[in-house]
């Protein structure tokens, strides 16, 4: 027994000592240009991000900001417009852009050139009708995915149609929400204990990946049908301490804007990353390229992409009783809404309800 348990001690040892710890080589991806150039047409202001990206195992992940650049637009009549910076790796132009005609982006950095491809204002066809359908959905409760530990999210998913008249067929999305909600507090008024009715709000933005839309492939459609916006939850409730809090619908803000096919597809390409997940084949960085390139040396790479687009915005109430049925309108009045807050007694000017009726 004594020469087996010796023996077994003696193979595990000469096992362990010849296991060695794997250091992969990672590709390193250090100091690489990145360009965050997103125009919107009709908007006072535009604004050019300038950062390096930093290594893999970099153990803070702070990207450095790029201070020492000198950016312009040019449109097609070789015009010039400098960006102003500000020190802190942000570029700003003040000018508006003319929806008749087509831009690049130019950098100047440390002796090198990069430039964008042109870009012209796309024309937006608007949403032609927003609707929401009923759904549940399987989610994650924690950390464990397996199968007794998901749960069931219910809610509201909205759809849009989109048709095509003389505008474009691609589209990029963005939403903020506004979870309405009220409690009851007590407290003196003129000396005498009085329920008071608080009306507050959160605002969020839904995460994920890039909500893109363009019409079906191999298709002779130009339309948009029954594209997802964004889904709220039925079951949404806000926790306070002490009181009960009534939830009083939701306020959704979809912003549409009008961008190139060029555009669609870097949004695409970013898409097929973040959705990997590990898989054998992952898409590499490489396969989602913008369109600016450094001049100077075109073996360079540049991260990030140089975009003009077209913005419309769109707004709906929704709120359901607890079950399958729900009401569903458009907001006429386009408010300006505080991210959070609360006020006592009356609503704000804003506040979305059943039967609020409009100037």
């Amino acid at each position: 027994m004594a020469r087996s348990i010796i023996t077994a001690f003696f193979l595990a040892a000469l096992i362990w000592s010849c296991e060695e710890i794997y250091q992969p080589e990672l590709e390193e991806m250090e100091n690489l240009l990145v360009v965050e150039a997103r125009f919107v047409s009709g908007q006072p202001g535009q604004v050019v991000r300038l950062y390096r990206t930093v290594n893999f195992n970099d153990p803070y992940g702070v990207y450095p900001r790029i201070s020492n650049a000198a950016v312009k637009l040019v449109d097609s009549q070789g015009n010039s417009f400098p960006f102003a910076g500000q020190g802190d790796g942000h570029y700003y132009l003040a000018n508006e852009l003319d929806d008749e005609e087509s831009y690049k982006l130019a950098i100047s950095l440390d002796g090198k050139e990069y430039e964008s491809a042109y870009q012209t204002v796309p024309v937006l066809s608007e949403i032609d009708s927003v609707y929401a359908q009923y759904m549940e959905k399987i989610v994650p409760s924690g950390t464990d995915q397996a199968a007794d530990d998901l749960g069931r999210l219910r809610g509201f998913q909205l759809y849009a149609d989109i048709g095509r008249d003389e505008g474009t067929s691609f589209y990029r999305f963005t939403h903020r929400l506004i979870a309405q909600y009220s409690y009851n507090i007590n407290k003196p008024v003129n000396g005498i204990p009085t329920d008071i009715t608080v009306f507050a709000w959160q605002s969020m933005t839904p995460g994920g990946i890039f909500n893109i839309a363009s019409p079906p492939e191999y298709s002779s459609e130009s339309g948009i049908v029954k594209h997802p916006l964004v889904f709220l939850n039925r079951d949404y409730t806000i926790q306070k301490e002490d009181t009960t809090t009534y939830f009083q619908g939701w306020i959704s803000i979809t912003s549409q804007m009008a961008i190139s096919e060029e555009t669609w597809r870097y949004y695409r390409d970013l898409n097929r990353q973040l959705t990997a997940g590990d898989k054998l084949f992952d898409p590499m960085h490489t396969q989602a390229r913008g369109n600016l390139k450094c001049v100077t040396d075109p073996s360079e790479m540049v991260l990030g992409n140089f975009e003009i687009s077209r913005m419309k915005e769109t707004r709906y109430f929704l709120i359901s009783p607890g079950n399958e049925n729900f009401l569903l309108k458009k907001i006429p009045v386009h408010y300006w809404i505080p991210d959070n807050g609360s006020v006592e007694s009356v609503p704000p000017e804003w506040w979305e309800s059943r039967s609020k009726t409009y100037p």
